[in-house]
């Protein structure tokens, strides 16, 4: 990959009713997950492309998708770290015997969010009429859970504006092995307008490169679909 977001790149599409979604990202050497059929499992995945972004997921059955959106990625402002942008793209994603047109999204990094962190965290999560909602944490090395994590969280539209949350709130359980399991989202617009609350649970989740990542289950206002969340620990 080069040119904008040569620094770091996570990308994801799926249907909840088709039973199929997927996470790559090429930080820290890159990877991916993918859930088909209940079942989520590790693979390698080549990304290429500026604009329009091809995604080659391996396995026996190897499933190429291809995410296009209308607009160039919208900037996103007070992140945690970097200046990242991100876009909700339609995804058609080619499959043995088919294809399939589904949601995605999309965020890239100038220059890498991993540096200096000691814990990095990516959610995406489907909301209504083809928007989507991006979510970051980026913690200093030696934080004890992510309480003192640095959040910022934005609604992207299918038509490229972005709504800033000005405070966001970040929840998650984890199993033995200190793998999500459940996650919570409470987002505040700010001038008193309501939170967004979003509960997320694990449908299928591996770790791929030493970075763990998962598709979720998310509900909650205006949202009924897949999420993502990826985890990378130095």
């Amino acid at each position: 990959m080069s040119g904008e977001g040569a620094g770091g790149l996570v990308c994801g599409f799926g249907d909840l009713e088709a039973g199929l979604g997927a996470l790559a990202w090429n930080l820290d050497g890159g990877g991916a997950v993918l859930l088909r059929d209940g079942t989520a499992s590790a693979t390698a995945a080549d990304i290429s492309g500026d604009g329009e972004i091809r995604v080659k997921l391996a396995g026996e059955d190897p499933i190429e998708a291809t995410l296009s959106a209308d607009r160039d990625p919208a900037p996103l402002s007070n992140p945690p770290v970097d200046s990242p942008r991100s876009s909700a793209p339609q995804a058609i994603a080619r499959l043995f015997g088919g294809s399939l047109t589904c949601r995605g999204h999309l965020t890239r990094w100038e220059e890498s969010p991993l540096e200096g962190a000691g814990t990095f965290r990516y959610l995406a999560v489907e909301r209504d009429q083809g928007s989507v909602l991006i979510a970051t944490a980026w913690g200093e090395p030696g934080l004890e859970g992510h309480g003192q994590e640095r959040i910022s969280a934005w609604t992207i539209e299918a038509g490229g504006s972005v709504q800033e949350f000005e405070e966001a709130l970040l929840s998650t359980q984890y199993d033995r092995q200190q793998n999500p399991t459940r996650a919570g989202l409470e987002l505040w617009p700010g001038d008193d307008a309501p939170p967004t609350r979003v509960a997320a649970s694990l449908i299928g989740g591996a770790e791929a490169g030493g970075t763990w990542a998962g598709i979720l289950r998310c509900s909650g206002d205006g949202i009924e679909g897949l999420g993502s969340y990826l985890l990378w620990r130095a």
